[in-house]
C-alpha cells in the first residue's frame, strides 16, 4: 500500500501512532528511532509547541510521508496550515492512516496541507484480515486473499490469517462490522483493474472518540488501548471525562476484581499518557457501561474544550 505512493519501509518518515512516551523517555514527547527511520510523535502530546520543536529537529531529515492516526495527524496538520509552508515537509509525498477510520473532511485537509494523497488500508494487530482502499472508489477495500480468507457473519468480519505460523487464528471475530462484496457480483470487479473481493461499509471495534489532555490536546482511544494481560480480568471498559486533564477508567467484571488488579490498570495507563492526563479507575455494573440500545460506548465524553483552542474547533 504505501508503494502506491512511492514510500519504501525505509523511507524517512514523520509517525504520529501507537508508543508511550509520556514517562517512558525522560518526559520527552519526540523521539528518534533509526530503525524505522522515523521521527515518533507522542500521540499524547500534540501541542503547538511539540509541533515546532519537531520541525526544528528535522533539519535535512526532509521526511517523505506522515504516519499514524487520523487523530493524531489531525492537529498536525492544522498546525502546519496556519504556520507553514514549511521548507522541512516539501518532500512529503504521501499521508498514511492506520489505526482508525478517517472523516471525509480529514482526508480532504491532509491532500490539502500536504499536497499528497491519503493511502488508507484494513487491518488489525491480530493480522487475519487485509484489505488496501481502492484508488477510484474511496471507501471500497480489495481483500488480499493470500493474506487471510475473509467472511462476514452477521454483519461481523471474520478472518481466517494465513501469516502467522507460531498462533494460527481461525475464523477468529475481529469485532468489526463490513459489507462483503463476493466476486462475480456487482461492484466486486472494479474500475481500477482488481478482481478481488470489496469489503464496503467498514466499521471498526475502535471509534474515533478522544479524550482530552492537561493542554487541551486530543488523545485517541486508539493510543488507549488494553494490549496488556492485565486488562483481561474485566469484562468490559469505558473511559469517563468530565474535566481537562482527567479521565476515569471505568470497568466491569462478573467476579470483583481485586484492588491489585486496578491499581495495575491504573499504573499501565498512567505510564502511557505520562503528565497528559490523571487517570483513576472504578468499578461499576456492566449495565452502566452500555447505551440505551445496548451496545458499549468506548468513552463516554462530558467535556468540551473551550473555543479558544485552536485543535479543539476542528477535531
Amino acid at each position: 500500500m504505501w508503494g502506491r505512493a512511492g514510500v519504501r519501509p525505509t523511507d524517512p518518515k514523520i509517525t504520529f501512532r501507537g508508543s508511550s512516551l509520556g514517562a517512558g523517555f525522560a518526559g520527552q514527547p519526540i523521539l528518534f528511532q533509526p530503525t524505522y527511520n522515523h521521527f515518533l510523535v507522542s500521540p499524547f502530546h500534540l501541542s503547538d509547541r511539540t509541533f515546532a520543536d519537531l520541525l526544528d529537529r528535522l533539519g535535512d531529515f526532509r521526511p517523505v510521508a506522515v504516519w499514524g492516526y487520523p487523530s493524531a495527524v489531525t492537529p498536525f496538520a492544522h498546525w502546519v496550515a496556519r504556520t507553514g509552508p514549511h521548507r522541512a515537509l516539501s518532500r512529503v509525498r504521501a499521508v498514511l492512516l492506520a489505526s482508525e477510520g478517517a472523516f471525509d473532511w480529514q482526508v480532504a485537509l491532509f491532500r490539502e496541507v500536504f499536497s499528497a494523497p491519503v493511502v488508507r488500508w484494513y487491518g488489525q494487530s491480530e493480522k487475519v484480515v487485509f484489505a488496501g482502499e481502492c484508488p477510484c472508489r474511496p471507501g471500497a477495500y480489495h481483500l488480499a486473499p493470500t493474506y487471510g480468507l475473509t467472511e462476514v457473519v452477521d454483519g461481523r468480519i471474520v478472518g481466517t490469517g494465513m501469516t502467522n505460523a507460531a498462533m494460527p487464528l481461525v475464523r477468529y471475530d475481529t469485532e468489526d462490522a463490513g459489507t462483503l462484496l463476493p466476486p462475480g457480483s456487482r461492484g466486486a470487479r472494479c474500475v481500477c483493474g482488481s478482481s478481488f473481493p470489496v469489503l464496503t461499509d467498514v466499521r471498526g471495534r475502535w471509534d474515533q472518540s478522544l479524550v482530552y489532555g492537561a493542554d487541551d490536546e486530543p488523545i485517541s482511544t486508539a493510543a488507549l488501548n488494553f494490549h496488556d494481560g492485565a486488562f483481561a480480568v474485566f469484562d468490559r471498559f469505558q473511559f469517563r471525562q468530565e474535566r481537562r486533564g482527567e479521565v476515569e477508567l471505568r470497568v466491569a467484571a462478573a467476579r470483583p476484581p481485586a484492588a491489585s488488579d486496578l491499581a495495575r490498570a491504573r499504573h499501565l495507563l498512567q505510564e502511557r499518557v505520562g503528565d497528559r492526563l490523571r487517570v483513576s479507575v472504578a468499578v461499576v455494573p456492566p449495565q452502566a457501561l452500555l447505551s440505551v440500545r445496548g451496545k458499549g460506548v468506548m468513552v463516554d465524553q462530558r467535556y468540551r474544550p473551550g473555543p479558544a483552542t485552536e485543535i479543539s474547533r476542528h477535531v
